[in-house]
């Protein structure tokens, strides 16, 4: 996830910006913890996540090596 983000040039609060946009309202501390992969993702944040990055869900999982 850290890879995409950097990939579009995003800093963790323009990631947390565009989220909210999409309905998605977690905050910085949360942010981290599902990048540290500390935290699960619900199957909608997934799908928001995955949408504002430009990358699968599959990309997200690790099952996919390509970005899309």
């Amino acid at each position: 996830m850290i890879e995409a983000r950097e990939r579009l040039g995003m800093r963790p609060m323009d990631l947390l910006a565009k989220l909210q946009i999409a309905g998605i309202d977690i905050s910085s501390c949360t942010l981290y913890h599902i990048e540290a992969q500390k935290r699960a993702l619900t199957e909608r944040e997934l799908e928001t996540i995955a949408r504002v990055l430009k990358v699968s869900i599959d990309w997200l999982h690790g099952r996919d090596e390509q970005m899309e």
